[in-house]
């Protein structure tokens, strides 16, 4: 893993979603990237503002993982901890390129440890491989944050949230079965 220095360190978007798998491996932190980052790992590539990634990140590797990221990065320890103890989200932002990673505890849910078990690696970028959730989780996590956020009955149409995935790559029978509408798929 390169070393970011104590200087102003210039970081396109690739090289922190990079340095941030990078932190995560090296201090063994399960993770699983979501989000628009994972749907274009499984579709099309569009243009992303962030990284979410789930963590399973506990207090004795806090401070460690926030020591990771030098003066080059907007970081909070207290924010960290909280994130932690309340199963919330903090975010890491590169402050030169405005670049973010936001994070997201680790949930105790079924549903959530149900995904996070499930994650797998895929190719991050040809020299790079990262854990990521399911192409029907991406969906699902979306649809289910879209309800829960937005207060338009049309959330599902929402042009701001869209994305594409490789429809080979997606198991239908389990979001219809998440979603109540089927039985459970074998397999």
């Amino acid at each position: 893993m390169r070393e970011v220095e104590s200087e102003i360190y210039p970081m396109n978007q690739d090289e922190f979603f990079a340095f941030v798998i990078d932190v995560l491996e090296e201090l063994d932190i399960p993770y699983m990237i979501t989000g628009s980052v994972a749907s274009m790992a499984y579709g099309e590539p569009r243009m992303t503002l962030d990284m979410d990634i789930v963590v399973d990140l506990f207090n004795k590797k806090a401070e460690k993982f926030c020591q990771k990221f030098d003066e080059n990065f907007y970081k909070d320890l207290d924010s960290i901890l909280e994130a932690i103890r309340t199963k919330d989200h903090f975010n890491i932002i590169h402050v030169s390129s405005g670049s973010k990673a936001d994070f997201y505890q680790l949930k105790d849910d079924p549903l959530s440890q149900q995904m996070f078990k499930n994650r797998r690696q895929e190719s991050f970028r040809e020299d790079k491989m990262a854990y990521f959730s399911r192409p029907e989780d991406v969906i699902i996590i979306d649809l289910l944050s879209r309800k829960q956020n937005d207060k338009s009955p049309d959330f599902v149409g929402s042009k701001d949230r869209r994305f594409v995935i490789d429809k080979e790559k997606v198991n239908n029978k389990l979001i219809f079965y998440k979603e109540g509408k089927s039985e459970k798929p074998s397999g």
